[in-house]
């Protein structure tokens, strides 16, 4: 009950939907801005990541051979590394594109 809390009581009696309905055009203004296609697609970025991360496949395909093997021998630098991955994947995509 608590996971679907949001929609039974319509976020905030509406108030939520709202507030959503304005920022999130806007958000999305600003990630088309932000981040820009190039030779390094984002998805198969994030794929890699997230379903190779501690093999570091994803730095692979960023073109950084020098991390991608440090992160193949120790796993992703026992996983800190990867969660690093997941906080700065868009922006480290963004710079290889640019």
């Amino acid at each position: 009950m608590a996971a679907d809390g949001w929609a039974v009581r319509s976020g905030l009696c509406g108030v939520g939907w709202l507030v959503d309905l304005f920022l999130i055009p806007g958000m999305q203004r600003g990630a088309v801005r932000t981040f820009r296609s190039g030779p390094i697609d984002y998805t198969v970025g994030w794929l890699l990541l997230t379903f190779g991360g501690p093999l570091g496949l994803h730095r692979f395909y960023l073109g950084k051979w020098g991390t991608g093997l440090l992160w193949l021998l120790t796993g992703g630098l026992c996983g800190v590394g990867w969660a690093y991955d997941f906080w700065t994947m868009n922006d480290q995509i963004h710079e290889v594109n640019r």
